[in-house]
């Protein structure tokens, strides 16, 4: 299939504010323990690098590796549209694209969760499907259309969860949580505000955001702080993915000591923002996983090793693939005794 140069999320300046989307499900792990099915499949496939394998076993560096028993991982997604999903449900390219990636691998055995962040523009393998939802193959694209290209409802979240997939070399998503941009500046008060230091010049963007400063973000503030790209520093999504991370820190914070205080606080949020959201996550279970995750331990955000290519219409921004299994390997697998 001839490969498709379309990336509205470069094109124009609405860009994603909905990193809380990803923080709320970040801060909230599984209760129930549970493990994961041993594939059946046989055979098996060479990815280079001394990396192989099918299923939960592979080989890398002539070692063997099977997968960690008691993983759960959960993606979660950033879309840059407005309005409530009724707006866009069961339209295939309405739905927008997913422009904030975060995938959380919560580890039940070791009590860790390890929280990888994918840039929008990486080029990977995508199904791209025509306006009445007929498949028409597979192509390489970046990460944020897989979202386009579904209903803006549960075909757009599983399309991105099959590319995400595939990027990773076949590593499972058991669960995800997208939400879209409306939903900022409510997940943002509930929790009474976000405080952050501001590390680039949002002059051009917002007078409140004084470089320098540590404020604690209210409402519009948020939006602008998440959201901002272009007239903010160098303009580009490298420095707004580590705004994203600061962000996301204390998101994760002013959320357990809110909880602390109200234990109905993630039924209410989650209300709150109710028809703006898609998940496969129950809020019986968002409950428990905030509950475990003030006993997990939460390590430093992983942004996988890249290349990026600003010289055509879209930013290519492509993995390098031996930091890739490496990673993968460290994250997902254990070497066999």
């Amino acid at each position: 299939m001839k490969k498709r140069k379309f990336l509205d999320g470069h094109s124009k300046t609405k860009l994603i504010l909905t990193v809380l989307a990803a923080i709320i499900g970040f801060c909230l792990v599984y209760s129930v323990l549970s493990f994961i099915e041993k594939s059946s499949e046989t055979g098996t496939t060479e990815y280079g690098n001394g990396f192989s394998g099918t299923g939960p076993e592979i080989v890398y560096n002539g070692e063997k590796y099977s997968y960690k028993s008691r993983l759960k991982n959960i993606l979660f997604m950033g879309i840059d549209t407005t309005g409530e999903l009724v707006d866009h449900k069961g339209e295939y390219h309405t739905g927008g694209q997913s422009d904030v990636l975060f995938l959380a691998s919560i580890d039940h055995d070791n009590e860790e969760i390890n929280v990888i962040q994918l840039d929008r523009d990486t080029m990977t393998m995508i199904n791209a499907y025509d306006e009445n939802g007929q498949n028409e193959g597979e192509y390489e694209a970046q990460l944020a259309l897989a979202y386009y290209y579904g209903d803006g409802d549960k075909s757009s979240c599983r399309n991105t969860v099959n590319a995400v997939s595939k990027l990773l070399y076949g590593v499972s998503v058991d669960d995800y949580f997208s939400i879209n941009m409306d939903a900022i500046d409510i997940l943002n008060d509930a929790v009474g505000g976000v405080s952050v230091t501001i590390k680039d010049d949002f002059s051009e963007i917002d007078s409140s955001l004084v470089m320098g400063e540590t404020i604690t973000l209210r409402g519009e503030q948020a939006i602008n702080f998440i959201r901002s790209r272009k007239n903010v520093g160098e303009g580009n999504n490298v420095e707004r993915m580590s705004r994203h991370r600061d962000y996301l820190y204390s998101f994760k914070n002013a959320l357990f000591a809110a909880a602390e205080k109200n234990p109905e606080l993630i039924a209410t949020m989650d209300e709150s923002v109710a028809d703006y959201r898609v998940t496969t996550m129950s809020l019986e279970r968002m409950a428990g996983y905030l509950h475990n995750a003030r006993e997990y331990k939460i390590n430093d955000i992983i942004v996988p090793e890249h290349t990026a290519d600003y010289s055509g219409e879209f930013v290519e921004v492509r993995l390098n693939e031996d930091k890739l299994k490496e990673m993968i390997v460290n994250l997902f697998f254990e070497k066999d005794e």
